[in-house]
Protein backbone atom coordinates (compact mmCIF):
# COMPACT_ATOMS: atom_id res chain seq x y z
CA UNK A 1 0.00 0.00 0.00
CA UNK A 2 1.10 3.37 -0.66
CA UNK A 3 -0.67 7.10 0.62
CA UNK A 4 -1.17 9.43 -1.62
CA UNK A 5 -2.81 12.32 0.31
CA UNK A 6 -4.42 12.58 3.51
CA UNK A 7 -7.78 15.47 4.21
CA UNK A 8 -8.82 16.55 7.89
CA UNK A 9 -11.67 18.81 8.89
CA UNK A 10 -12.93 18.92 12.18
CA UNK A 11 -11.44 15.95 13.28
CA UNK A 12 -9.27 15.77 16.63
CA UNK A 13 -7.06 19.19 17.25
CA UNK A 14 -7.35 20.09 13.25
CA UNK A 15 -10.71 22.59 13.69
CA UNK A 16 -10.06 23.73 9.84
CA UNK A 17 -8.98 21.79 6.71
CA UNK A 18 -5.79 20.23 6.51
CA UNK A 19 -4.19 18.32 3.76
CA UNK A 20 -0.99 16.03 3.99
CA UNK A 21 0.80 15.61 0.41
CA UNK A 22 2.47 11.88 1.38
CA UNK A 23 3.66 11.96 -2.21
CA UNK A 24 5.87 15.24 -1.64
CA UNK A 25 6.70 13.92 2.23
CA UNK A 26 7.98 10.62 0.76
CA UNK A 27 9.83 11.72 -2.68
CA UNK A 28 13.45 11.64 -0.32
CA UNK A 29 12.56 8.44 0.94
CA UNK A 30 11.92 9.19 4.53
CA UNK A 31 10.40 11.90 6.54
CA UNK A 32 9.35 12.53 10.47
CA UNK A 33 6.28 13.61 11.97
CA UNK A 34 6.78 15.39 15.23
CA UNK A 35 5.77 18.04 16.97
CA UNK A 36 4.93 18.37 20.80
CA UNK A 37 2.41 16.76 22.91
CA UNK A 38 -1.44 17.40 21.95
CA UNK A 39 -0.09 18.24 18.37
CA UNK A 40 -1.75 15.91 16.56
CA UNK A 41 0.43 13.16 15.81
CA UNK A 42 -1.39 10.18 16.34
CA UNK A 43 -4.33 12.00 15.28
CA UNK A 44 -3.26 11.56 11.72
CA UNK A 45 -2.34 8.00 12.47
CA UNK A 46 -5.89 7.81 13.32
CA UNK A 47 -7.36 9.63 10.66
CA UNK A 48 -6.03 7.26 8.37
CA UNK A 49 -6.95 4.59 9.78
CA UNK A 50 -10.57 5.53 10.93
CA UNK A 51 -10.72 6.30 6.88
CA UNK A 52 -9.46 2.53 5.68
CA UNK A 53 -11.46 0.81 8.80
CA UNK A 54 -14.14 3.02 10.37
CA UNK A 55 -14.57 4.11 13.93
CA UNK A 56 -12.45 2.02 16.18
CA UNK A 57 -10.81 1.43 20.13
CA UNK A 58 -9.02 4.80 19.16
CA UNK A 59 -10.96 6.22 16.79
CA UNK A 60 -14.50 6.12 18.05
CA UNK A 61 -16.82 9.30 16.97
CA UNK A 62 -17.27 10.80 19.82
CA UNK A 63 -13.32 11.18 19.92
CA UNK A 64 -12.79 12.13 16.24
CA UNK A 65 -14.58 14.89 16.02
CA UNK A 66 -12.79 17.97 16.90
CA UNK A 67 -13.50 20.33 19.76
CA UNK A 68 -11.69 23.09 18.42
CA UNK A 69 -14.38 23.48 15.18
CA UNK A 70 -17.50 25.40 14.78
CA UNK A 71 -20.53 23.35 15.83
CA UNK A 72 -21.82 23.18 12.12
CA UNK A 73 -18.53 21.96 10.91
CA UNK A 74 -19.05 18.30 9.51
CA UNK A 75 -15.72 16.37 10.54
CA UNK A 76 -14.60 14.67 7.25
CA UNK A 77 -11.71 12.56 6.83
CA UNK A 78 -10.26 11.84 2.72
CA UNK A 79 -7.49 9.46 1.98
CA UNK A 80 -6.08 8.85 -1.85
CA UNK A 81 -3.88 5.62 -1.83
CA UNK A 82 -2.60 3.07 -4.09
CA UNK A 83 -2.96 -0.65 -4.14
CA UNK A 84 -1.01 -3.15 -6.44
CA UNK A 85 -0.83 0.40 -8.68
CA UNK A 86 -4.69 1.03 -8.64
CA UNK A 87 -5.36 3.91 -6.75
CA UNK A 88 -8.55 4.94 -4.55
CA UNK A 89 -10.34 7.21 -2.64
CA UNK A 90 -12.28 6.88 0.59
CA UNK A 91 -14.14 9.46 2.43
CA UNK A 92 -15.43 9.08 5.82
CA UNK A 93 -17.76 10.95 7.74
CA UNK A 94 -18.30 9.83 11.78
CA UNK A 95 -21.26 10.13 13.63
CA UNK A 96 -21.51 13.63 15.23
CA UNK A 97 -23.80 16.02 17.29
CA UNK A 98 -24.48 18.78 15.10
CA UNK A 99 -27.33 21.82 16.10
CA UNK A 100 -30.66 21.13 14.44
CA UNK A 101 -31.98 23.03 11.36
CA UNK A 102 -35.15 24.17 13.07
CA UNK A 103 -35.04 25.20 16.50
CA UNK A 104 -33.13 24.42 19.17
CA UNK A 105 -31.36 21.94 20.59
CA UNK A 106 -28.90 18.94 18.97
CA UNK A 107 -29.48 15.85 16.45
CA UNK A 108 -27.21 13.04 15.82
CA UNK A 109 -25.86 13.09 12.38
CA UNK A 110 -25.17 9.25 11.10
CA UNK A 111 -22.28 8.31 9.61
CA UNK A 112 -21.27 8.08 6.16
CA UNK A 113 -18.21 6.63 4.17
CA UNK A 114 -17.82 6.71 -0.32
CA UNK A 115 -15.03 4.62 -2.07
CA UNK A 116 -14.12 5.60 -5.49
CA UNK A 117 -11.40 4.48 -7.60
CA UNK A 118 -9.40 6.17 -10.13
CA UNK A 119 -10.15 5.28 -13.63
CA UNK A 120 -8.93 6.60 -16.81
CA UNK A 121 -8.18 9.94 -15.36
CA UNK A 122 -11.38 10.32 -13.51
CA UNK A 123 -12.77 9.42 -10.22
CA UNK A 124 -15.52 6.55 -10.53
CA UNK A 125 -17.63 6.14 -7.36
CA UNK A 126 -17.47 2.32 -6.31
CA UNK A 127 -19.95 2.12 -3.48
CA UNK A 128 -21.96 4.56 -0.58
CA UNK A 129 -22.93 2.05 1.42
CA UNK A 130 -20.84 1.70 4.59
CA UNK A 131 -20.83 -2.09 5.26
CA UNK A 132 -20.22 -2.77 1.59
CA UNK A 133 -17.14 -0.44 1.46
CA UNK A 134 -15.72 -2.20 4.48
CA UNK A 135 -15.78 -5.48 2.89
CA UNK A 136 -14.24 -4.20 0.08
CA UNK A 137 -11.33 -2.48 1.59
CA UNK A 138 -11.23 -5.30 3.82
CA UNK A 139 -10.81 -7.65 0.34
CA UNK A 140 -8.42 -4.51 -1.26
CA UNK A 141 -6.14 -4.56 1.60
CA UNK A 142 -5.73 -7.65 3.27
CA UNK A 143 -5.46 -6.85 6.64
CA UNK A 144 -7.34 -6.32 9.72
CA UNK A 145 -7.68 -3.49 11.44
CA UNK A 146 -5.42 -4.81 14.41
CA UNK A 147 -2.99 -6.21 11.77
CA UNK A 148 -2.52 -2.83 9.94
CA UNK A 149 -1.82 -1.23 12.97
CA UNK A 150 0.70 -2.97 13.94
CA UNK A 151 2.47 -3.34 10.44
CA UNK A 152 2.06 -0.29 8.90
CA UNK A 153 0.95 2.46 11.66
CA UNK A 154 3.08 1.74 14.36
CA UNK A 155 2.41 4.93 16.66
CA UNK A 156 4.02 5.95 19.74
CA UNK A 157 5.01 3.03 21.70
CA UNK A 158 2.69 0.11 19.40
CA UNK A 159 6.25 -0.81 18.19
CA UNK A 160 7.20 -2.56 21.51
CA UNK A 161 3.67 -3.68 21.61
CA UNK A 162 4.07 -5.43 18.01
CA UNK A 163 7.80 -6.59 20.14
CA UNK A 164 5.65 -7.80 23.28
CA UNK A 165 3.22 -9.48 21.21
CA UNK A 166 2.80 -13.67 21.80
CA UNK A 167 5.09 -15.48 19.25
CA UNK A 168 1.34 -17.05 17.64
CA UNK A 169 0.34 -13.56 17.02
CA UNK A 170 2.75 -12.05 15.26
CA UNK A 171 3.55 -15.30 13.44
CA UNK A 172 -0.49 -15.00 11.94
CA UNK A 173 0.52 -11.58 11.11
CA UNK A 174 3.31 -11.33 9.24
CA UNK A 175 2.19 -14.42 7.52
CA UNK A 176 -0.62 -13.08 6.13
CA UNK A 177 1.35 -9.73 5.53
CA UNK A 178 4.33 -12.09 3.78
CA UNK A 179 2.40 -14.70 1.97
CA UNK A 180 4.02 -17.73 3.52
CA UNK A 181 0.97 -19.67 3.92
CA UNK A 182 2.93 -21.97 1.93
CA UNK A 183 5.64 -22.64 4.10
CA UNK A 184 2.66 -22.75 7.22
CA UNK A 185 1.03 -25.90 4.99
CA UNK A 186 4.03 -27.66 5.08
CA UNK A 187 5.63 -27.04 7.85
CA UNK A 188 2.10 -28.44 9.29
CA UNK A 189 2.35 -31.35 6.66
CA UNK A 190 5.74 -31.75 7.96
CA UNK A 191 4.40 -31.73 11.94
CA UNK A 192 1.41 -33.95 11.23
CA UNK A 193 3.99 -36.44 9.39
CA UNK A 194 6.23 -36.58 12.30
CA UNK A 195 3.46 -37.06 15.19
CA UNK A 196 2.29 -39.61 12.41
CA UNK A 197 5.63 -41.25 12.57
CA UNK A 198 6.67 -40.63 15.96
CA UNK A 199 2.55 -42.46 17.16
CA UNK A 200 3.62 -45.56 14.45
CA UNK A 201 6.97 -45.22 16.61
CA UNK A 202 5.45 -45.71 20.05
CA UNK A 203 2.92 -48.04 18.73
CA UNK A 204 5.76 -50.24 17.24
CA UNK A 205 7.79 -49.98 20.29
CA UNK A 206 4.67 -51.03 23.00
CA UNK A 207 3.80 -53.97 20.59
CA UNK A 208 8.10 -54.47 20.86
CA UNK A 209 8.10 -54.50 24.55
CA UNK A 210 4.37 -56.22 24.97
CA UNK A 211 5.85 -59.05 22.51
CA UNK A 212 9.37 -59.04 24.66
CA UNK A 213 7.58 -59.56 27.69
CA UNK A 214 5.37 -62.25 27.18
CA UNK A 215 8.56 -63.85 25.71
CA UNK A 216 10.40 -63.26 29.08
CA UNK A 217 7.34 -64.62 30.81
CA UNK A 218 7.19 -67.69 28.43
CA UNK A 219 10.69 -67.88 29.04
CA UNK A 220 10.03 -68.12 32.86
CA UNK A 221 12.12 -64.94 33.74
CA UNK A 222 11.50 -62.93 36.91
CA UNK A 223 9.78 -59.47 37.10
CA UNK A 224 13.40 -58.14 37.62
CA UNK A 225 14.63 -60.12 35.16
CA UNK A 226 12.35 -59.37 32.42
CA UNK A 227 12.27 -55.53 33.30
CA UNK A 228 15.93 -55.69 32.87
CA UNK A 229 15.66 -57.40 29.18
CA UNK A 230 12.79 -54.67 28.62
CA UNK A 231 15.45 -52.17 29.34
CA UNK A 232 18.08 -53.10 27.20
CA UNK A 233 19.53 -51.67 24.05
CA UNK A 234 18.30 -53.53 20.65
CA UNK A 235 20.80 -54.78 19.73
CA UNK A 236 21.83 -56.88 23.11
CA UNK A 237 17.83 -57.65 23.58
CA UNK A 238 18.04 -58.98 20.00
CA UNK A 239 21.34 -61.45 21.39
CA UNK A 240 19.15 -62.26 24.72
CA UNK A 241 16.24 -63.16 22.77
CA UNK A 242 18.02 -65.51 20.58
CA UNK A 243 19.87 -66.95 23.53
CA UNK A 244 16.37 -67.62 25.27
CA UNK A 245 14.94 -68.88 22.10
CA UNK A 246 17.88 -71.61 21.81
CA UNK A 247 17.47 -72.23 25.54
CA UNK A 248 13.49 -72.58 24.94
CA UNK A 249 13.95 -74.79 22.38
CA UNK A 250 16.42 -77.13 24.27
CA UNK A 251 14.11 -77.12 27.22
CA UNK A 252 11.22 -77.60 24.56
CA UNK A 253 12.94 -81.12 23.11
CA UNK A 254 13.61 -82.04 27.29
CA UNK A 255 10.34 -81.47 27.39
CA UNK A 256 9.07 -83.66 25.00
CA UNK A 257 10.62 -85.82 25.97
CA UNK A 258 9.88 -85.92 29.65
CA UNK A 259 6.29 -85.69 28.22
CA UNK A 260 6.63 -88.73 26.16
CA UNK A 261 7.83 -90.46 29.45
CA UNK A 262 4.69 -89.40 31.51
CA UNK A 263 2.67 -90.40 28.44
CA UNK A 264 4.07 -93.82 29.19
CA UNK A 265 3.72 -93.57 32.47
CA UNK A 266 0.61 -92.46 32.49
CA UNK A 267 -0.40 -95.90 30.61
CA UNK A 268 1.74 -97.61 32.87
CA UNK A 269 -0.70 -96.51 35.30
CA UNK A 270 -3.97 -96.47 33.92
CA UNK A 271 -2.80 -100.04 33.12
CA UNK A 272 -2.02 -101.01 36.63
CA UNK A 273 -4.85 -99.00 37.64
CA UNK A 274 -7.04 -101.74 35.74
CA UNK A 275 -5.49 -104.61 37.20
CA UNK A 276 -6.02 -103.49 40.23
CA UNK A 277 -9.19 -102.65 39.83
CA UNK A 278 -9.65 -106.27 38.44
CA UNK A 279 -7.87 -107.61 41.70
CA UNK A 280 -10.35 -105.34 43.88
CA UNK A 281 -13.70 -106.65 42.19
CA UNK A 282 -12.18 -110.33 43.29
CA UNK A 283 -11.36 -109.35 46.27
CA UNK A 284 -14.97 -108.12 46.55
CA UNK A 285 -16.43 -111.02 45.70
CA UNK A 286 -13.63 -113.32 47.74
CA UNK A 287 -14.93 -110.74 50.51
CA UNK A 288 -18.63 -111.90 49.64
CA UNK A 289 -17.85 -115.62 49.41
CA UNK A 290 -16.42 -115.31 52.84
CA UNK A 291 -19.06 -113.40 54.43
CA UNK A 292 -21.10 -116.25 53.32
CA UNK A 293 -18.93 -118.74 54.58
CA UNK A 294 -19.16 -117.47 57.88
CA UNK A 295 -22.56 -117.17 57.82
CA UNK A 296 -22.84 -120.57 56.70
CA UNK A 297 -20.43 -121.82 59.94
CA UNK A 298 -23.08 -119.87 62.45
CA UNK A 299 -25.61 -122.38 61.30
CA UNK A 300 -23.32 -125.32 61.14
CA UNK A 301 -24.93 -126.43 64.91
CA UNK A 302 -28.34 -126.50 63.72
CA UNK A 303 -27.35 -128.30 60.34
CA UNK A 304 -25.46 -130.93 62.33
CA UNK A 305 -28.84 -130.83 64.79
CA UNK A 306 -30.95 -131.54 61.55
CA UNK A 307 -28.61 -134.41 60.67
CA UNK A 308 -28.93 -136.16 63.76
CA UNK A 309 -32.30 -135.71 64.11
CA UNK A 310 -32.67 -137.38 60.69
CA UNK A 311 -30.05 -140.13 61.56
CA UNK A 312 -32.08 -140.91 64.44
CA UNK A 313 -35.69 -141.04 62.58
CA UNK A 314 -34.08 -142.96 59.85
CA UNK A 315 -32.81 -145.53 62.16
CA UNK A 316 -36.39 -145.36 64.16
CA UNK A 317 -38.22 -145.21 60.79
CA UNK A 318 -38.18 -149.15 60.49
CA UNK A 319 -40.11 -150.10 63.96
CA UNK A 320 -42.28 -147.62 63.85
CA UNK A 321 -44.49 -149.97 62.41
CA UNK A 322 -43.69 -151.83 65.65
CA UNK A 323 -44.55 -149.34 68.05
CA UNK A 324 -48.09 -148.96 66.56
CA UNK A 325 -48.62 -152.86 67.22
CA UNK A 326 -47.12 -152.38 70.42
CA UNK A 327 -49.33 -149.83 71.23
CA UNK A 328 -52.45 -151.67 69.85
CA UNK A 329 -51.38 -154.47 71.45
CA UNK A 330 -51.29 -152.76 74.94
CA UNK A 331 -54.35 -151.69 74.10
CA UNK A 332 -55.78 -155.48 73.72
CA UNK A 333 -54.30 -156.29 76.92
CA UNK A 334 -55.80 -153.49 78.63
CA UNK A 335 -58.85 -153.98 77.45
CA UNK A 336 -58.62 -158.30 78.01
CA UNK A 337 -57.26 -157.35 81.72
CA UNK A 338 -60.66 -155.26 81.59
CA UNK A 339 -62.52 -157.93 80.78
CA UNK A 340 -61.06 -160.77 83.17
CA UNK A 341 -61.65 -157.95 85.66
CA UNK A 342 -65.25 -157.82 84.53
CA UNK A 343 -65.61 -161.21 84.54
CA UNK A 344 -63.10 -161.97 87.97
CA UNK A 345 -62.48 -159.28 89.66
CA UNK A 346 -60.22 -161.59 91.81
CA UNK A 347 -58.46 -163.16 89.18
CA UNK A 348 -54.82 -163.95 89.80
CA UNK A 349 -52.06 -161.70 89.05
CA UNK A 350 -50.49 -164.74 87.05
CA UNK A 351 -53.64 -164.73 85.20
CA UNK A 352 -54.32 -161.01 84.66
CA UNK A 353 -50.46 -161.53 83.08
CA UNK A 354 -52.08 -163.82 80.67
CA UNK A 355 -50.48 -166.74 81.91
CA UNK A 356 -51.26 -170.56 80.93
CA UNK A 357 -52.64 -171.69 78.43
CA UNK A 358 -53.68 -167.79 77.52
CA UNK A 359 -50.03 -167.54 77.76
CA UNK A 360 -49.32 -169.33 75.30
CA UNK A 361 -51.85 -167.80 73.24
CA UNK A 362 -50.75 -164.42 73.84
CA UNK A 363 -47.14 -166.38 72.90
CA UNK A 364 -48.92 -167.41 69.81
CA UNK A 365 -50.11 -164.67 68.87
CA UNK A 366 -46.63 -162.83 69.73
CA UNK A 367 -44.67 -165.12 67.35
CA UNK A 368 -47.46 -164.14 64.76
CA UNK A 369 -46.84 -160.58 65.01
CA UNK A 370 -42.87 -161.03 64.86
CA UNK A 371 -43.35 -163.03 62.08
CA UNK A 372 -45.12 -159.78 60.38
CA UNK A 373 -42.35 -157.46 62.35
CA UNK A 374 -39.30 -159.80 60.53
CA UNK A 375 -41.93 -159.65 56.84
CA UNK A 376 -41.48 -155.73 57.34
CA UNK A 377 -37.57 -155.84 57.67
CA UNK A 378 -37.49 -158.01 54.50
CA UNK A 379 -39.12 -155.74 52.52
CA UNK A 380 -37.48 -152.89 53.87
CA UNK A 381 -33.94 -154.74 52.72
CA UNK A 382 -35.12 -155.19 49.49
CA UNK A 383 -34.74 -151.38 49.06
CA UNK A 384 -31.40 -151.35 50.93
CA UNK A 385 -28.89 -151.02 47.99
CA UNK A 386 -30.85 -147.59 46.89
CA UNK A 387 -30.19 -146.29 50.29
CA UNK A 388 -27.00 -147.21 50.34
CA UNK A 389 -26.12 -145.22 46.49
CA UNK A 390 -28.06 -142.84 48.18
CA UNK A 391 -25.82 -142.80 51.24
CA UNK A 392 -22.70 -143.30 48.80
CA UNK A 393 -23.84 -139.96 46.97
CA UNK A 394 -24.29 -138.10 50.23
CA UNK A 395 -20.54 -138.81 51.35
CA UNK A 396 -19.13 -138.09 48.16
CA UNK A 397 -21.14 -134.38 48.45
CA UNK A 398 -19.78 -134.15 52.12
CA UNK A 399 -16.29 -134.99 51.02
CA UNK A 400 -16.18 -132.22 47.70
CA UNK A 401 -18.26 -130.08 50.18
CA UNK A 402 -15.06 -130.50 52.93
CA UNK A 403 -12.80 -129.92 49.94
CA UNK A 404 -14.36 -126.77 48.69
CA UNK A 405 -14.28 -125.64 52.52
CA UNK A 406 -10.22 -126.63 52.59
CA UNK A 407 -9.51 -124.74 49.92
CA UNK A 408 -11.84 -121.74 50.81
CA UNK A 409 -10.08 -122.00 54.18
CA UNK A 410 -7.12 -121.70 51.91
CA UNK A 411 -7.70 -118.74 49.96
CA UNK A 412 -8.92 -117.32 53.31
CA UNK A 413 -5.53 -117.43 54.55
CA UNK A 414 -4.02 -116.26 51.96
CA UNK A 415 -6.21 -113.41 51.62
CA UNK A 416 -4.86 -110.64 53.98
CA UNK A 417 -1.46 -110.78 52.06
CA UNK A 418 -3.55 -110.65 48.37
CA UNK A 419 -5.32 -107.51 50.06
CA UNK A 420 -2.73 -105.61 51.29
CA UNK A 421 -0.96 -106.33 47.94
CA UNK A 422 -3.95 -104.75 46.14
CA UNK A 423 -3.47 -102.22 48.42
CA UNK A 424 -0.25 -100.86 47.90
CA UNK A 425 -0.79 -101.64 43.70
CA UNK A 426 -3.75 -98.74 44.21
CA UNK A 427 -2.20 -96.25 46.10
CA UNK A 428 0.47 -96.73 43.58
CA UNK A 429 -1.74 -96.18 40.67
CA UNK A 430 -3.08 -93.22 42.45
CA UNK A 431 0.27 -91.27 43.46
CA UNK A 432 1.01 -91.67 39.71
CA UNK A 433 -2.38 -90.45 38.89
CA UNK A 434 -1.81 -87.20 41.25
CA UNK A 435 2.05 -86.88 39.78
CA UNK A 436 0.08 -86.64 36.21
CA UNK A 437 -1.71 -82.73 37.57
CA UNK A 438 2.12 -81.00 37.42
CA UNK A 439 3.26 -82.87 34.52
CA UNK A 440 0.77 -81.40 32.23
CA UNK A 441 0.61 -78.39 34.24
CA UNK A 442 4.47 -78.21 33.32
CA UNK A 443 3.70 -79.32 30.29
CA UNK A 444 1.05 -76.70 29.58
CA UNK A 445 3.72 -74.80 30.85
CA UNK A 446 6.51 -75.46 28.26
CA UNK A 447 3.73 -75.19 25.29
CA UNK A 448 3.14 -71.79 26.04
CA UNK A 449 6.46 -70.82 26.22
CA UNK A 450 6.84 -72.48 23.21
CA UNK A 451 3.92 -70.76 21.14
CA UNK A 452 5.45 -67.57 22.48
CA UNK A 453 9.65 -68.48 21.41
CA UNK A 454 7.25 -69.40 17.71
CA UNK A 455 5.68 -65.65 17.84
CA UNK A 456 9.01 -64.04 18.82
CA UNK A 457 10.63 -65.72 15.48
CA UNK A 458 7.89 -64.59 13.96
CA UNK A 459 7.81 -61.23 15.22
CA UNK A 460 11.33 -60.74 14.93
CA UNK A 461 11.09 -60.27 10.71
CA UNK A 462 8.50 -57.64 11.12
CA UNK A 463 10.25 -55.64 13.84
CA UNK A 464 13.29 -55.84 11.81
CA UNK A 465 10.96 -54.43 8.36
CA UNK A 466 9.49 -51.63 11.60
CA UNK A 467 13.03 -50.45 12.41
CA UNK A 468 14.09 -50.31 8.82
CA UNK A 469 10.73 -48.32 7.94
CA UNK A 470 11.46 -45.91 10.93
CA UNK A 471 14.85 -45.48 10.42
CA UNK A 472 13.96 -44.32 6.23
CA UNK A 473 11.21 -41.84 8.01
CA UNK A 474 13.27 -40.12 10.48
CA UNK A 475 15.78 -39.55 7.32
CA UNK A 476 12.93 -37.98 5.24
CA UNK A 477 11.63 -36.39 7.58
CA UNK A 478 14.98 -34.89 8.71
CA UNK A 479 15.77 -34.11 5.06
CA UNK A 480 12.26 -32.95 4.59
CA UNK A 481 13.29 -31.01 7.76
CA UNK A 482 16.43 -29.62 6.13
CA UNK A 483 15.22 -28.70 2.89
CA UNK A 484 12.19 -26.61 4.46
CA UNK A 485 15.15 -24.83 6.31
CA UNK A 486 17.46 -24.22 2.98
CA UNK A 487 14.73 -23.16 0.97
CA UNK A 488 13.26 -20.61 3.82
CA UNK A 489 16.48 -19.48 4.28
CA UNK A 490 17.02 -18.80 0.18
CA UNK A 491 13.57 -16.93 0.20
CA UNK A 492 14.54 -14.91 2.67
CA UNK A 493 18.13 -13.99 0.91
CA UNK A 494 16.75 -13.43 -1.97
CA UNK A 495 13.97 -11.30 -0.78
CA UNK A 496 15.97 -8.18 -1.66
CA UNK A 497 16.18 -9.46 -5.26
CA UNK A 498 12.79 -10.29 -5.05
CA UNK A 499 11.19 -6.95 -4.43
CA UNK A 500 13.44 -5.50 -6.50
CA UNK A 501 12.53 -7.24 -9.40
CA UNK A 502 9.28 -4.59 -9.13
CA UNK A 503 11.41 -1.83 -9.55
CA UNK A 504 11.02 1.00 -12.32
CA UNK A 505 13.14 4.06 -13.01
CA UNK A 506 11.19 6.83 -11.66
CA UNK A 507 9.01 5.07 -9.51
CA UNK A 508 9.24 5.30 -5.40
CA UNK A 509 10.97 2.44 -4.39
CA UNK A 510 8.23 0.24 -1.88
CA UNK A 511 10.94 -0.30 0.87
CA UNK A 512 13.08 3.12 0.99
CA UNK A 513 10.73 5.25 -1.22
CA UNK A 514 14.18 7.03 -3.54
CA UNK A 515 13.01 6.56 -7.27
CA UNK A 516 16.43 6.22 -8.23
CA UNK A 517 17.85 2.58 -7.93
CA UNK A 518 21.82 3.02 -9.30
CA UNK A 519 22.52 -1.04 -7.90
CA UNK A 520 18.95 -3.36 -7.68
CA UNK A 521 19.77 -6.84 -5.93
CA UNK A 522 19.75 -9.83 -8.91
CA UNK A 523 18.02 -12.71 -8.53
CA UNK A 524 20.52 -15.70 -7.83
CA UNK A 525 19.85 -18.67 -10.32
CA UNK A 526 19.17 -21.23 -7.87
CA UNK A 527 16.73 -18.26 -5.74
CA UNK A 528 13.50 -20.05 -3.90
CA UNK A 529 10.22 -17.61 -4.97
CA UNK A 530 6.90 -17.45 -3.20
CA UNK A 531 5.59 -20.70 -5.69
Amino acid sequence: MRLHMLELTAIGPFATKQVVDFDQLGASGLFLLDGPTGAGKTSVLDAITFALYGPGDRGGDGRLHSDFAAPGTEPTVRLEFSLRGVRHRVTRSPEYERPKRRGDGVTIQSAQAHLERLEHGSWTSRSSNKAEVATMLADEIGLTRDQFTQVVLLPQGEFARFLRASDDERRALLTKLFGTQLYDRITDELDRRRHSASRDLDAAGRRVQSCVSAAAEAAGLEVAARDELCALPVPDRASRLVDLATVLAARREGTRAGAAARSAECSAAREAQLVASAAAGRIVRLERIVAARAEHELGRAAHDEAVRVLADAQRAEPVSALLGAVEDASSAADAARAAVLGVDPDAPREQLAGRGVDVLVEQAGQAARRAAELQHLVERESGLPALRDTLTAAQTVRDEAAQEERRIAARLADLPAAVAAAALEVQSARDQVGALGPARTQRDAVERRLAAAVRLAELAPLLSGARERLAAAVDAHQAAVDEHQRRAESRLAGMAAELAADLADGQPCAVCGATEHPHPARTAPDATTAA
